[in-house]
């Protein structure tokens, strides 16, 4: 978490100061007044509405230094909502205690002000009501199986049922429900057919499918396990890569925020398209030899373009195999303009329906991995 440690007076920067010495990838702002005192280590500021405003649109988490009030006013222009906000922590001079003001779960600002508490010796200040009666929560649940929420409205439902001790039907099978075991009053199913049938009023639909129809009375977690293959001519921009990817997904029912990484050939690191697109996102890169490339066989016929540019039949598609760690494709080739994407899915990271029918209609993927999550 890249956190922004805000300070105001003189007692604030002091204990800023050692905060930032122990709080991995921080940085320190100091007001303009007390630029001696930070020695240099500290990003001096005049107006602290102008810090605020940058850091929250530049930093995944704030650990402010000052009076809860004067947080409460500073950062309210800037509050959009809990799936956009960042983690906002307050801690008093004293370093008595650290408040977990804003986006407490889906932020992190629970854990922020757990981390920020031990390290400083205060005392932790945790109010969301799953947390303080020992009760487990959907954002919780949601880092446990490596997804995200798309429908952050419906987190009160399930939050609700948790805290109630009420069951919450996630569909999962037997061998990805380990990690959530004793967690919650959760029953399972093995396919999205049955978790829609049941008659709990909490559910959580795990799908990287877009499946907008059947899926409106669900929290939807989006497992990250789709690896994006990409080639594309030299210089082409990021805007036109991030179309064609996005539409390939949209066309194919699979859902964007499902992406876990983008892969592609070596030749590629310095391709400033892939590489904005990725930062745009939060993506990381698999860049792939064109030896490791030429040993994954190709799905699509080899491209003689391709051959000439870069001394391989393909890149796409064996990028994203090989990302992905497997020898089939969710999406072969598709080639639009100077962009060519083709999609792998990693295995055993969400439910493997393959041999189980749901009975939903698949928007045209590909038969061999039978019903939906």
């Amino acid at each position: 978490m890249k956190t922004a440690i805000i300070t105001l007076t003189k007692g604030s920067v002091e204990l800023g100061l050692g905060l930032h010495e122990r709080l991995m990838d921080s940085e320190l702002f100091v007001p303009e007044k007390h630029r001696d005192m930070a020695d240099g280590k500290g990003i001096t500021f005049t107006e602290i509405t102008d810090v605020a405003e940058k850091a929250f649109s530049e930093y995944d988490g704030l650990v402010f230094i000052m009076a809860t009030g004067i947080v409460v006013r500073v950062i309210a222009p800037f509050i959009k909502g809990k799936d956009m906000d960042p983690a906002v922590v307050v801690m008093d001079e004293a370093g008595k205690f650290a408040i977990s003001l804003l986006s407490g779960h889906l932020g992190g600002a629970n854990e922020l002000a757990g981390e920020v508490a031990g390290l400083t010796g205060a005392t932790p200040v945790i109010t969301t009501a799953t947390d303080v009666c020992n009760k487990p929560c959907a954002e919780g649940i949601a880092r446990e199986l490596d997804c995200e929420i798309e429908n952050v409205a419906r987190i009160k439902k399930v939050n609700s049922a948790f805290l109630h001790d009420e069951k919450v039907a996630i569909n999962l099978p037997a061998g990805e429900r380990e990690a959530i075991a004793g967690c919650g009053n959760f029953i399972f199913f093995g396919t999205l057919q049955g978790l829609l049938a049941s008659e709990c009023t909490a559910r959580i639909a795990v799908t990287n499918r877009l499946t907008p129809d059947i899926l409106g009375n669900c929290l939807v977690f989006r497992p990250m396990n789709l690896v994006v293959g990409i080639g594309c001519n030299r210089n082409t921009s990021a805007e036109e890569i991030e179309d064609v990817a996005f539409k390939v997904l949209k066309d194919a029912g699979l859902s964007q925020m499902s992406i876990r990484n983008l892969a592609t050939i070596d030749v590629k690191r310095d391709e400033d398209g892939i590489l904005k697109f990725a930062e745009k996102y939060g993506l990381t890169i698999d860049f792939f030899n064109k030896e490791e490339l030429e040993e994954t066989k190709l799905v699509t016929p080899p491209s003689l373009h391709v051959i000439d540019a870069v001394g391989v039949g393909g890149v796409c598609e064996p990028a994203a195999m090989l990302s992905a760690k497997v020898s089939t494709l969710l999406v072969n080739k598709v080639k639009s303009g100077n962009v060519t994407v083709a999609v792998a899915e990693m295995e055993g990271t969400v439910p493997d329906l393959r041999t189980e029918q749901s009975g939903v209609v698949e928007s045209g993927l590909s038969p061999k991995k039978g019903g939906y999550f």
